[in-house]
């Protein structure tokens, strides 16, 4: 008896380890875009395998389906569990029906001499039964939504091709190799399988050399799109710096700007560029200057004028007196900016620390307009915002000293960054591109400034896996004294509906041609 379960049990165990590489080898054999496979081995060794062992063996075809599809422990969850069982279901539910359809039509035990018996039994455990797990399959992957309704179909049929190919290709040569030596000698199995074996093989090479030419041609195609999409949105930036250096000469060619003129030259930038959420005037205003200063503001229209400080999210405070103050004098537009309106940029803000000041003095002191990394804006602190800071002096100013000397201000712009990069996230979605936007100079936890794979566009807190079938490319610049990068990741799911017809046809085609040339030795070497 113990005998007897130990025999049972390795063959169980051989079973399931047969199932699981050649479900592997189907894996390596998968077409891009996405996980579509030409060719299931693992289903010609499940229905070879209970045709040879009986029907109890099925238990095997579950665990080898089961380890199959959960090859990739960091993804391993209770639903990625009940995913892998169904499909494991589907494919011991689908190698016993043909098991059983093609015992009863009494097609085995058979010796594979005459050619009717083997399309018969290629017939039965090939189209019929594989039109099971190609519909429990994708039901299940549908059902949790990894299969968009308008793909179910193509899914469908790509599954049961993939099964049916695995059914031809194996099963017969299966049979043949582990049929007993009185039923079917040993030269004739050296000849079928051997032969089988350098066919496969060289359509498998011609196969992978396809595939490697493919992917080199797309990921070459990918690389221009992204370059292309950077420089246009690089173009982009370049235009807010000018929008600031202009600010600056009409700053430096009135000798006396009100609010009512800064508004009506900065309104044409404003109306045309959406990515701004705000333009302003930040002038340097020392302590004694200070009340007649706001006193010049109040008497513009904004009585409640004062420099203020931000004391914590969404409060603001008037700012105590210190030596100097660079606030926010003129914004355009003011409505839904009002709450910056006096804010000192050079103040204290427990809110995002001293990324203002900083950034502030580097800009003065490297004479060019510099950004700060991500922040909370006053205006609007529940998205990321961006700052750029452009100095303003005097005179010239060759020298560093003679910098920190004829600084009168900055003019500055505030851009949310969701509206900065709308434009470039909108071209490279129709070109099937999501976009992670990174500061490389930030930390780690703060240097993304852009996620299209989020809802609110914001680093995730988790990191979002890439998929291994995944065309990426990353393409850096210098943008305002940072070095960002944009990271372009293929959109798998919008590409599901393109096919690589080329590859399909090496290897269908190839296998076909196996299927054909197995059954053709079968009968010629009865």
């Amino acid at each position: 008896m113990i005998k007897i379960i130990f025999h049972s049990t390795i063959k169980v165990l051989l079973l399931c380890a047969a199932y699981y590489l050649t479900g592997r080898l189907g894996l390596l054999l998968t077409i891009p875009p996405g996980q579509a496979t030409a060719v299931w081995p693992a289903s010609g060794i499940a229905l070879a395998g209970l045709l040879i062992l009986g029907p109890r063996y099925a238990v095997a075809i579950f665990l080898g389906g089961m380890g199959t599809s959960l090859y990739h422990p960091e993804v391993i969850n209770l639903q990625a569990l009940a995913i892998a069982a169904t499909i494991a279901f589907g494919a011991s539910i689908q190698a016993l029906f043909g098991y059983f359809v093609i015992k009863r039509a009494n097609l085995f035990p058979t010796f594979l001499e005459h050619i009717r018996e083997v399309l018969l039994v290629l017939l039965y455990g090939g189209p019929i039964s594989c039109c099971i797990n190609a519909t429990i399959g994708t039901g299940i992957l549908y059902s949790v939504g990894f299969v968009p309704y308008d793909h179910i179909f193509t899914h469908w049929i790509t599954w049961w091709v993939g099964d049916v190919m695995g059914v031809i290709s194996f099963t017969p040569i299966v049979l043949l190799l582990f049929s007993p030596p009185h039923h079917v000698t040993n030269q004739r199995k050296r000849t079928v399988g051997l032969s089988l074996a350098i066919t496969f093989a060289i359509i498998v090479y011609l196969f992978h050399i396809t595939k490697k030419h493919d992917l080199q041609e797309k990921q070459l195609l990918f690389n221009t799109q992204s370059s292309e999409i950077t420089q246009e949105f690089q173009q982009d930036l370049e235009i807010y710096l000018n929008i600031l250096h202009a600010n600056e000469q009409f700053i430096l060619a009135s000798q006396s700007v009100n609010d009512e003129q800064f508004v009506r030259f900065t309104k044409p930038f404003i109306d045309r560029y959406s990515g701004i959420q705000s333009l302003s005037w930040n002038p340097y205003v020392s302590d004694s200057a200070r009340d007649s200063f706001e006193t010049k503001i109040q008497q513009q229209g904004y009585t409640n004028f004062v420099i203020k400080d931000r004391s914590a999210p969404g409060e603001m405070t008037t700012a105590p007196r210190r030596k100097f103050y660079f606030p926010v004098a003129y914004v355009s537009p003011h409505e839904p900016n009002k709450r910056a309106h006096g804010l000192d940029t050079y103040g204290a803000d427990p809110v995002i620390g001293n990324i203002r000041q900083q950034t502030l003095d580097r800009a003065r002191d490297e004479e060019r307009a510099i950004a700060t990394g991500r922040t909370s804006l006053v205006q609007r602190e529940h998205v990321y915002g961006l700052l750029i800071y452009h100095p303003v002096y005097s005179d010239h100013a060759h020298s560093l000293s003679t910098r920190r000397q004829n600084l009168i201000g900055y003019t500055a712009g505030v851009f949310v960054l969701p509206d900065l990069i709308k434009d470039t996230a909108q071209k490279a979605a129709q070109a099937n591109m999501q976009i992670i936007l990174s500061d490389l100079n930030a930390p780690e936890t703060e240097c993304d400034l852009y996620d299209s794979r989020t809802p609110n566009n914001q680093q995730s807190q988790d990191p979002i896996p890439i998929t291994q079938q995944a065309l990426t490319s990353r393409q850096r610049f210098e943008f305002a004294g940072s070095l960002w990068e944009i990271h372009f990741i293929h959109n798998v799911h919008a590409f599901s509906r393109q096919h690589n017809w080329s590859l399909w046809a090496v290897l269908v085609g190839g296998l076909l041609f196996t299927g054909l040339v197995g059954i053709f030795l079968l009968v010629v070497t009865a």
